[in-house]
């Protein structure tokens, strides 16, 4: 009888630590508004213990995303803008994207037709949905990502299509592959600086 009690503490020791290691790697959430430093309302849900940012069409002005969002037990990285999340917004100005964020959906920013200045694509991003950044005005594009592979690699897609004021891009040092289609179609760039050493797929 006395490895009894010591046996069963084991256990049940065990399985705490199982279900809270558990629910480190898969936690999920209701769908639920958060306000962020810059002062939107973000409708975010999370995911397999990511964050995710769902159709917001109401955010205005200058948009910066948090690495992480504050989901009530905990903070958990934001790592995917899902598809047409801002589609259509004429009220968003400018956005800075987190350096957590891993996938852009498809449409998530086309149709922001106010949508200008800087758009930095961070240096964890490693998928881009098709027409993400059609019809935005951004005149700077630099690039940080490392790797960037597109969502939908079947067809030849337009990722800033309409986007007549883009005039420069920058490829950081950090880039070491970028789709080859990821530009096409924006067509009033006069420059192009490549500090990488690049290798297009």
């Amino acid at each position: 009888e006395r490895w009894l009690i010591p046996a069963v503490v084991a256990v049940l020791l065990c399985a705490f630590i199982s279900c809270v290691v558990y629910n480190q790697i898969h936690y999920y959430s209701d769908p639920f508004e958060t306000k962020i430093d810059s002062g939107q309302t973000l409708r975010v849900q999370i995911i397999d213990s990511d964050a995710v940012v769902l159709s917001n069409q109401k955010v205005e002005g200058e948009m910066i995303l948090p690495e992480e969002i504050n989901g009530g037990l905990r903070y958990f990285p934001l790592r995917t803008i899902g598809r047409y999340t801002f589609f259509g917004n004429e009220k968003l100005t400018k956005v800075k994207l987190p350096n957590n964020l891993r996938r852009l959906g498809e449409w998530s920013f086309a149709s922001c037709l106010d949508l200008k200045d800087t758009l930095v694509l961070p240096l964890n991003l490693a998928k881009i949905g098709r027409d993400a950044f059609t019809g935005t005005k951004f005149s700077h594009i630099l690039v940080q990502t490392k790797n960037l592979e597109l969502v939908d690699t079947v067809t030849v897609n337009n990722y800033f299509f309409k986007s007549p004021t883009t005039k420069k891009i920058v490829l950081e040092e950090t880039v070491e592959s970028l789709p080859k289609f990821l530009f096409r179609n924006v067509k009033n760039v006069d420059t192009v600086l490549i500090l990488c050493d690049l290798k297009e797929t």
